[in-house]
């Protein structure tokens, strides 16, 4: 089971007093934000990226992660051409 929430692949990064949660959801990317660990849960989910209808990462989108480098936010993840292939 998993502790922080829910769902396949989170990553979690604190950042100040925030803790943010990225997961893969129904073909996109959600983030959440709280300010203690065991709330991110309940907190308001926002879609951020969802996967294009063409394309090479139209599928399989999973393992999102987080990184902030100065003021930006930049995200990674892996993701397939067709579904149910990992190439």
């Amino acid at each position: 089971t998993n502790p922080v929430a829910p769902g396949a692949d989170p990553s979690v990064v604190r950042r100040g007093t925030t803790y943010y949660l990225a997961q893969s959801r129904d073909g996109g990317i959600t983030i959440q934000a709280a300010e203690r660990l065991d709330a991110l849960p309940r907190a308001p989910r926002v879609r951020i990226w969802a996967a294009p209808d063409t394309g090479w990462n139209r599928a399989n989108v999973w393992a999102p992660e987080l990184l902030a480098f100065g003021d930006r936010w930049y995200v990674y993840y892996a993701a397939s051409r067709t579904p149910g292939s990992p190439f």
